[in-house]
């Protein structure tokens, strides 16, 4: 009799198992309502869909992977732990859908991984990373900030990034005491994260590195002023403009996709004599990864 239910319950295993891999299989289907279908059966197979899932993250078709990523997120709590192993996988698309899932599912586990995970050797699991730490927000906050004194500028200049992505207020001194950095990168990434922070306290240092001699920081503070709604912006970087005489700036700021800085950067290179156009290409300022 013990023996018979032995092989019953493993009877039921392979089903199971054979079940699941069915389904995995129609992720790939051309068919989007057959892929929604399967990944809504394996959320509702759960714990032990979790394994499978995370191998077929390894899959060479794009759908496979990120309909198993949404399935690993639906499923939430279960999967964090396995997703978190994945992060050291040596398959790139496995590292980067598991960065992205663990910044959706926001489970607090996340924060030192993720943090890790910020200097990847890919450039995707990097971005996915600093966008995941942002996602989980509050927990993250002090580990970032520990992270934004690191003795690597690399570590500073994704942290700053990843700080900005919380929208924190509490990250707001760190990143001013940032911009006192040695290194350019990290003070430019400083600036772009407190612009990416809506509070009143950023404007006062972004004003004063506005009328600084470095070019990049002061395009970076333009733009970081204008996504604040700053009322005051326009005139604080016009008189940043007109300190350097800088048409470069101006030109630059016609694609700022502010109506009232368009209009006065216009009306400064009338003033001044200079003819200037909105370029084809975006030239606003561009964090480094």
């Amino acid at each position: 009799m013990g023996i018979l239910l032995c092989f019953c319950l493993l009877g039921l295993m392979l089903t199971g198992c054979n079940h699941v891999s069915q389904l995995i299989s129609q992720l790939a289907n051309p068919d989007t309502q057959v892929q929604s279908r399967a990944a809504d059966a394996l959320v509702k197979i759960g714990t032990p869909a979790v394994g499978p899932l995370i191998t077929a993250l390894k899959d060479t078709d794009h759908n496979v992977r990120r309909n198993a990523a949404d399935a690993l997120v639906k499923i939430g709590t279960p999967a964090v732990g396995p997703l978190i192993t994945a992060m050291k996988d040596t398959d790139h698309n496995v590292r980067r859908n598991a960065a992205w899932a663990l910044g959706e599912i926001k489970d607090p586990r996340a924060v030192e991984p993720l943090l890790t995970a910020m200097m990847d050797t890919d450039s995707l699991v990097q971005d996915y990373s600093i966008d995941a730490l942002g996602k989980i927000g509050e927990p993250a906050i002090m580990p970032l900030i520990i992270a934004l004194k690191d003795k690597d500028a690399a570590v500073r200049m994704r942290t700053a990034l990843a700080l900005g992505k919380t929208g924190d207020p509490r990250a707001i001194e760190p990143l001013i005491a940032t911009l006192k950095d040695p290194n350019h990168f990290v003070r430019s990434n400083a600036i772009y994260a407190l612009g990416e922070i809506k509070d009143p306290g950023t404007i006062k240092p972004l004003s004063a590195v506005l009328m600084g001699k470095d070019y990049d920081i002061r395009i970076g503070a333009a733009y970081a002023l204008i996504r604040q709604d700053d009322p005051d912006s326009v005139r604080k970087i016009i008189e940043a403009i007109d300190q350097y005489n800088d048409k470069r700036m101006a030109e630059n700021l016609l694609n700022s996709g502010n109506t009232k800085m368009q209009q006065a950067v216009r009306v400064w290179a009338s003033s001044h004599g200079y003819q200037i156009q909105k370029t084809s290409v975006s030239l606003g300022y561009n964090p480094q990864p």
